[in-house]
């Protein structure tokens, strides 16, 4: 993550849940070492089932196209969080790290084109993170939605039609 914050308070929720971390690096202003290096670690480290990003910049577009490219062909999806919607959201990264945000909307289409799980919410970071752990890849025959309520039913099908999860017939 490029935030120490992020990427520990990632590290305990997954504790809470019954994970360890496989390693947990903040690259912080990225003088040094920048999420895209870290990122091809994670894809090469096979006790890694799953690589949660927190990036308020990808400062390497063409690299990190490359690397979901990789990570998708090592089965290892990368869950991505990344702030930067609201005007204010992009002057809190550039005074937290100095970093300029990628353009929103690019980095969006960036992530869809590269199948990157983009989430919203620090929840859904953890949740979706999880359920990777869990279930790396769906089941073959789909996904099922199984409820005793017809909203949260209604409300799953548009949460599986936004990330392009196939569900069973």
């Amino acid at each position: 993550g490029q935030s120490g914050g992020m990427a520990v308070a990632l590290g305990a929720a997954l504790r809470m849940r019954g994970f360890a971390a496989t390693y947990i690096v903040s690259t912080g202003n990225e003088a040094a070492l920048g999420i895209e290096e870290v990122i091809e670690d994670a894809i090469e480290h096979k006790e890694s089932p799953v690589i949660a990003v927190f990036a308020e910049q990808i400062r390497k577009p063409d690299m990190f196209r490359n690397l979901a490219w990789r990570a998708r062909a090592a089965k290892k999806p990368i869950v991505l969080l990344h702030p930067g919607a609201s005007a204010r959201a992009r002057d809190a990264a550039a005074t937290h790290t100095g970093a300029r945000p990628t353009d929103h909307a690019a980095m969006r289409e960036m992530a869809r084109q590269e199948a990157v799980i983009l989430v919203d919410s620090f929840d859904e970071w953890i949740d979706v993170t999880t359920l990777l752990c869990h279930y790396p890849a769906p089941p073959k025959a789909g996904l099922a939605v199984i409820t005793n309520s017809g909203a949260f039913r209604g409300m799953t099908y548009d949460w599986c039609e936004r990330l392009e999860v196939p569900l069973a017939t």
